[in-house]
Parts: C-alpha cells; sequence; structure tokens
C-alpha cells in the first residue's frame, strides 16, 4: 500500500491544501505531530471540533502506537464526548489498522460474530511443551488435540450477575499476549472450560464441570483482554444464582428441605431452605432473609402461622 495523502496539518486550525503524506505502513511509529495529521484528515467529519480533538490527543501524549490501540470506551475517556464522532474515528482506525496488517477487534456491528467465532477449536494443533510446571490434564480433559501436555490450575475468578446475564471472569496475567489459536474456550449449557497454552512458558486450565444452573450457549460470550477472559453466560431461565458452581451437597440439603415440607412439616421444610440460603446467599439476600426470619418470630410470638413471613419476602 501507498502512503496515506492527508490534506491540512500544522498549527490547529490550519486547513491548507497543502497534501501531507504519511506512511500509512508504519502506523505504529507515529509521532504525537503525525497523529495530530492524521486528526486533522478528518476535519471534514469533525468540523469546528477538530481542534479540540488536537488538543486532547496533545495533551494525552497519543502517539502511534496508542492510537492503534483506542478505542469507544478509550476516546470517550479522554474526553471525546460524540458518540457519532466516536464511531467515525473508530471506524478510520479499523481501516487503517487493516493496512497496517493489525487486527485490533471486529468492525462495528461484527463484535458479536467475532465473540461467536472464537467457540471454535483451534485451528492449528497446539504446540508441545519441553518443560512445563503443573499437573497432569484430569482424565477426560487430555483428549486429542491436548494429549501429552502439562495443565497448571488457573484459580483467580471474579464473577457477579444482573438478570439473564452471569459476567464470569479468569484472571491470568499477561493473557492478552498470548496467540489467538493458543486459548481455547468451550462453553456447554452447564459447563465451562478454558485453557491458555505457551503463557510465560505454562499451560493453564480452568473447568467449571457443573455450574450453578444451566446457560444458553448461542447465548454466551467470551473475549481475551490484556490480563484477563472474559466470559459473558446467559441465564436460560431467571432465578438468582448464589455462586458459580453446582454444589451437590447444597443441592442435596435443599432436596431434603423440601422432602421435609412436602411430608407435613411445611414450616420447618422452608425454615431449612431459608437458612441455607443465608449461608450461601450475598449481603442483599441474607439482609431480606433476616427481616423474614424477624417477621417470622414476631407472627410466632402473636400466635400467628409463621408461614406467613412467605407473604413478606
Amino acid at each position: 500500500a501507498g502512503p496515506l495523502r492527508l490534506r491540512g496539518g500544522g498549527d490547529a486550525g490550519n486547513t491548507t491544501d497543502a497534501v501531507t503524506d504519511l506512511d500509512e505502513t508504519r502506523a505504529a511509529e507515529w509521532s504525537v505531530e503525525e497523529v495530530l495529521r492524521f486528526v486533522e484528515s478528518l476535519r471534514g467529519t469533525f468540523s469546528a471540533k477538530t481542534d479540540g480533538y488536537k488538543t486532547i490527543f496533545e495533551e494525552n501524549d497519543i502517539d502511534g502506537k496508542v492510537l492503534l490501540n483506542l478505542d469507544d470506551d478509550k476516546l470517550a475517556k479522554v474526553g471525546v464526548k460524540s458518540l457519532g464522532h466516536r464511531e467515525h474515528l473508530v471506524e478510520a482506525l479499523v481501516s487503517l489498522r487493516s493496512r497496517v496488517g493489525m487486527r485490533h477487534g471486529p468492525r462495528p456491528g461484527e463484535f458479536e460474530a467475532a465473540m461467536r467465532a472464537q467457540n471454535a477449536p483451534p485451528p492449528h494443533p497446539p504446540k508441545l511443551l519441553s518443560k512445563t510446571d503443573g499437573e497432569p490434564a484430569a482424565e477426560g480433559v487430555g483428549d486429542d488435540p491436548f494429549a501429552g501436555l502439562k495443565w497448571k490450575n488457573a484459580e483467580r475468578t471474579a464473577w457477579d450477575q444482573q438478570g439473564r446475564e452471569v459476567e464470569y471472569y479468569l484472571l491470568l496475567d499477561g493473557v492478552g499476549k498470548v496467540a489467538k489459536e493458543d486459548v481455547s474456550v468451550t462453553i456447554e449449557e452447564q459447563s465451562l472450560e478454558i485453557r491458555v497454552q505457551n503463557l510465560n512458558g505454562t499451560n493453564y486450565l480452568h473447568r467449571v464441570p457443573k455450574l450453578f444452573s444451566r446457560i444458553k450457549p448461542d447465548k454466551s460470550f467470551w473475549k481475551v483482554r490484556a490480563d484477563r477472559i472474559d466470559m459473558r453466560l446467559h441465564k436460560a431461565t431467571e432465578g438468582h444464582w448464589a455462586k458459580i458452581f453446582w454444589d451437590p451437597i447444597q443441592d442435596r440439603k435443599n432436596s431434603k428441605n423440601m422432602e421435609t415440607a412436602k411430608s407435613g412439616n411445611p414450616a420447618e421444610g422452608l425454615m431449612g431452605v431459608l437458612k441455607d440460603l443465608y449461608q450461601e446467599g450475598d449481603p442483599d439476600m441474607q439482609r431480606i432473609i433476616s427481616q423474614s426470619f424477624s417477621k417470622a418470630r414476631a407472627a410466632h410470638a402473636s400466635g400467628k402461622d409463621p408461614m406467613e413471613l412467605a407473604g413478606g419476602m
């Protein structure tokens, strides 16, 4: 590709017709001044706001390397308030990256398709490591194409939920630098598995053999960040998750409580369920259950049916 020929440049506000040559093949090496000339080339889109954007880029020392890694969130943080202008600038950067040979994110409108594509098996066979700390894969996990590899458990995680969406994060320092084909994420209806190869000489494995409840894999996504892998899991049904993992012990407790309720002592069965939920629940759940217990004690003291507490939850 030839040099990118842009009009303008120089001081803010200078819209001369002089043509400035910027070599797009070395955009990652552009100085701050060259980046400002790139922004100037978009004056036809940004109009009077162009000078303000050039000031923002200059004050934040945005050179070519930083420019090529900008996205909508970063542009908003540095002060590009116009959503429309951010979209235009992101589109211009996508075009520039394609000429440089970079692939930092999908084009607008392709995000979900890109996320789904990452669920496909790696296109290339995994690389064997001669020396790797960690434990061999568990039985049933080391099937081809991962036979013969050693894996270290990745245990640093975090999660949150809102409505039908569960946000799950696997924290791995530097995972964003791993080759795309060396990251494999498998999301199934009630389980997930993450494999990361060749991260600082180590292969990492993280598995959730059974999730707290079922999800819809076709509506779930994942994405690799600089130091973590983000997953968005879509619940198959409404309901609060007490944890990410399904707990067989807790499940048996719940079944026992339900049997107690069915055998003719519904109050005792319900109390057992509430106690278990309190122990496993988050602060909001504990607060609600604590209030319900207080109402139940008050009802019992007044001679009312403790089962009336169900109406106050």
